[in-house]
């Protein structure tokens, strides 16, 4: 993939903080640094999903939770709980409360 009239991986990274309003640019993100066409595709798939459309983003972000949660992804979860409390969720109600959710899934067949 050529990187010819790519736009740099730097200004991506300060729009990514930008918008996230999470002061950090996610791993993800990082990861494409050297590949600044496949970053901004990946940016601009994650803008349309996560930060545009009709869904709250906090419902987003807390099915992000679920799915991190039950792949046993840390990473995710902790990211998703920043973005959560960002946004004024209450880190401790929720994890309690979504521990209760899961706890309750892990009995049903």
């Amino acid at each position: 993939m050529s990187n010819s009239g790519s736009i740099p991986a730097s200004e991506t990274f300060e729009q990514i903080e930008r918008e996230l309003g999470a002061g950090i640019v996610p791993r993800i993100f990082k990861l494409l640094e050297s590949h600044p066409d496949l970053l901004n595709h990946l940016w601009g798939q994650f803008r349309t999903i996560v930060l545009q459309g009709s869904l709250p983003r906090i419902l987003k972000e807390m099915l992000g939770l679920v799915v991190a949660t039950a792949t046993h992804c840390d990473y995710v979860k902790g990211v998703h709980l920043h973005s959560l409390s960002l946004q004024g969720v209450d880190k401790k109600r929720w994890t309690r409360s979504f521990g209760e959710i899961m706890a309750q899934t892990k009995s049903v067949p």
